[in-house]
């Protein structure tokens, strides 16, 4: 999360959020790391990640738990997702280890301004697509 993204809205998605559980079996939760110093020092263009991630100041993972025998998982599913949603709008960016699996702009979202040279050196080095996942670059090309 930039600087930019700690303003009213944040701090309103979070008072709206929190102290309202969907069910007394179930919480929202959130953990952050501090990021900055020498994650700093390094160009945006030097490495994968999205060039916003140099300048922010943490990288928070959200997410719903609940419990349950599975009967009510796609109301939850559905919370998380809108959850997600409205944090996007306030952060910049998705952490690569734990991003939801609902992602439409996944390729902004994960590498921002990166995206068509990393997919370059993906079809220069991995042509054959043999390495994949979800979200990795170039992971919605057919493969062969």
């Amino acid at each position: 999360m930039t600087n930019e993204s700690f303003n009213g809205n944040f701090t309103d998605l979070l008072v709206q959020t929190f102290p309202h559980p969907l069910s007394k079996t179930s919480a929202y939760t959130c953990t952050s790391a501090l990021i900055g110093g020498a994650v700093n020092d390094v160009s945006v263009n030097e490495t994968s990640v999205r060039p916003s991630f140099r300048s922010s100041l943490a990288s928070m993972s959200c997410g719903i738990g609940w419990t349950g025998d599975g009967a009510t998982d796609s109301k939850y599913e559905q919370a998380a997702i809108l959850f997600g949603q409205k944090l996007q709008d306030v952060g910049d960016g998705v952490y690569l280890n734990e991003p939801s699996g609902y992602l439409p702009n996944w390729k902004q979202d994960f590498w921002g301004s990166n995206y068509e040279k990393l997919l370059r050196i993906k079809h220069e080095w991995d042509p054959e697509k043999v390495l994949t996942c979800k979200y990795c670059v170039g992971s919605d090309e057919p493969r062969e």
